[in-house]
Order: structure tokens, then sequence, then C-alpha cells
């Protein structure tokens, strides 16, 4: 088997009386243009920034000052607890309103305040419409902030081997098979079913599994394992259903993780006229990160989106699209755009997450609130 390199107080209530602004999952433009927005309050407190909005008078970007004004003229208590929740909200493509900083805010001082990384996991399961548990919770920040899939069986083979228990065995065995995988002369997307059912058997195993008799280090890592297991099945259901297969690729003796995704739709009468298929593939590469590549096939034809950390890394690939034109060529669609664009860290987890935002770029006279 190769080498595995070891890698408060509770929020501020709402009043009674308040103004929402946008539903949950909705942007609402016409309200925002209503409230206005502060540019900033020079030695003056949130309150007082709220009073002095001046009427449709909106420009400029997102900032902490116009955000607390914001707050306030809504009704919300202005504090600092209430601003993150609104920036987290924002980040995930949400509208600020009320009565979900009030239910995230009760949430969070339940399960977790004042660590950041709850509250993004908190989000996280508001913006996707999952039910809100300490289970799914935990689930969900296993997956954000637990590292990739392949450190955490890393850390799991390394325990197994500091602490044998013939209880373990059959996990052991699935994964000596595992290590085995992700070898670039045996072309490793054609590995992916064997990924898929050694990944999904280790899944059952965990399922039947007692930490009773086992030691420390390998019940924490299989905790953890489950955890993850749970927040991709989580995501994976949320919305339009889809399907992952993680991976793996040998570079340099690591192994760099990877996943592809595939959702499908159908529509019309035989599910052919708005039927599309989107797959992506997201992978950790040893210099330039993560990329990740979206392909959507619909009605004969293909779009390509390629996403990246940076902007040396866009002008890099940006300079081989001429190639990538001439290999797609062969394919059996028309290729409609081929285009690269830059999101920093906004996917660089998982392919499963949507789309997070940087806030101070969100243009308030785009009406974003």
């Amino acid at each position: 088997m190769p080498e595995i390199p070891g890698t408060p107080q509770v929020p501020g209530q709402l009043p009674q009386q308040r103004r929402s602004v946008a539903g949950r999952g909705g942007l609402n433009t016409e309200g925002s243009r209503e409230a206005g927005a502060a540019t900033g309050v020079p030695g003056g407190s949130a309150q007082n920034a709220a009073a002095n909005v001046p009427a449709k008078r909106y420009f400029g970007f997102h900032n902490d000052a116009s955000l607390l004004a914001r707050l306030g003229a809504m009704g919300v208590s202005p504090t600092l607890e209430h601003l993150r929740i609104a920036k987290e909200l924002l980040r995930y493509g949400q509208g600020i309103d009320g009565d979900a900083i009030a239910q995230i805010a009760k949430q969070w001082s339940e399960l977790g305040f004042p660590d950041p990384n709850y509250l993004e996991a908190i989000v996280l399961a508001y913006s996707q419409g999952i039910r809100m548990n300490p289970g799914a919770i935990d689930a969900l920040l296993q997956l954000l902030s637990g590292g990739p899939f392949t450190h955490l069986l890393a850390r799991l083979t390394m325990a197994l081997k500091a602490e044998p228990n013939t209880k373990m065995l059959g996990l052991g065995r699935k994964l000596t098979a595992f290590w085995q995988l992700g070898k670039l002369e045996q072309r490793p997307v054609q590995q992916l079913p064997q990924f898929q059912g050694l990944l999904s058997g280790m899944a059952e195993e965990l399922s039947r599994l007692e930490a009773r008799g086992l030691g420390s280090e390998t019940a924490l890592e299989l905790q953890r394992l489950k955890q993850l297991f749970e927040g991709q099945k989580l995501l994976a259901n949320a919305g339009n259903p889809v399907q992952i297969f993680p991976f793996f690729i040998w570079r340099d003796a690591q192994p760099l993780p990877g996943e592809v995704l595939v959702q499908q739709e159908g529509g019309g009468q035989r599910g052919v006229a708005t039927a599309f298929v989107r797959v992506t593939l997201a992978i950790d590469t040893r210099h330039l990160g993560r990329i990740t590549v979206e392909l959507t096939f619909i009605r004969g034809r293909l779009t390509v989106l390629i996403e990246v950390p940076e902007d040396t890394v866009k002008k890099r690939v940006e300079a081989r699209l001429a190639l990538l034109r001439q290999s797609l060529a062969a394919v059996p669609y028309e290729v409609d755009s081929i285009s690269v664009r830059t999101v920093g860290p906004a996917r660089t987890i998982s392919a499963l997450l949507p789309r997070r935002r940087d806030v101070r770029r969100l243009s308030r006279a785009e009406g974003i609130l």
C-alpha cells in the first residue's frame, strides 16, 4: 500500500415591529431601493446611521456600516452578531430577512455561538432547505471544515494501524483496496465505479460499527467519516438530486482529491424538449489549486464553464481554450461557449456546496438587498 502522508452572550432579540425586506432564498430589489443605504456614519452609531438613510439614494458597495444601517432600518437590532448573520446570508445568495435572522440567531445560540464555523453550517442548511438539527449541522460542519475526504481516510488508515482491532478487519481491507486506485496509468475516470463501490461499502460498514471496544483515535476518525458521508448525502439530496462520485489521483506520493457530480433533469412529453445533463468535475491540483469544470448538455448543445481560484490561473487556462475547443470537436454536440471564471475560495471544499459570494463585491447599486 502506498505511504499515506500524515496529515456571549446570545445574539440580540428582534423587536416586535420590523420590516421584512426579502424572503427566504430571494432578493428583493424594490425593497432595497425603498429603504436606501448609508455610505458611512462618521462618529455616529448604527442606530443613527439607520435614522439618516437618505430616501432612494443607492450606490457603492456593501460594507459593515451599510449593512448595520440596513438592519436598523428593518427594525432588526444592529448588533455584531446580526451583522455576521446578514453577511453570511448574502455570501450564500440569500436575502436579508428579519425572520431568517431571528431563526438563525436562535439556532446559532443553541448549537455553537460564537463559533463562525457553526454559523456557516447553519446558513448553508437554511439556504438549501435542510432541516436544522444538531446531527445535520455537525455533518455539514464536518464537510465545511474537516478537510478533504482523502485526509479523513488517511487518518483512519493510520489509526487502524496504531490501534488494530478484529472488528475493523472488513473496513481495513476496503481501505487497502481504496489506496490501490487513483493511478494515472489506469485512467482514473474509468475507476469511478470502483471508487464508488468501495466508498459505499465503507459507509455500510460504518453504519454497523459501534464505538464500544475501539481505540479512542479510531472511534474519533470513524465518527468524522460518518459525518462527512452524511453531509454529502444531505447536500446531494437537497433540491434537484445529484449523484456524487469522489475519487483521487496519485501525484508525487500525494492523493489529490476530486469528485464528479452528475445532475439530470427531464421535461417535455418524452423528457427531451427541456432535458439536460450537467456534469461537474472538480480536482485539486499540485500547483494551480482546485479546478472545477462544469459541462452542461441541453438540446444537443454543450456549454463549458471552468472555475479557477485566481486570475493568474485564469490567464493560463484561457491561453489553452483553443486546444480545448479542438478536442471537443469530436463530441456529438455543438459547443455553445467555453468560459473561464475566477471564484477564489468559493468552491474549494466540494462542488456540492453552492457558490459563495464575496460580500464586499456585492454592489448596492444592483439592489442586492
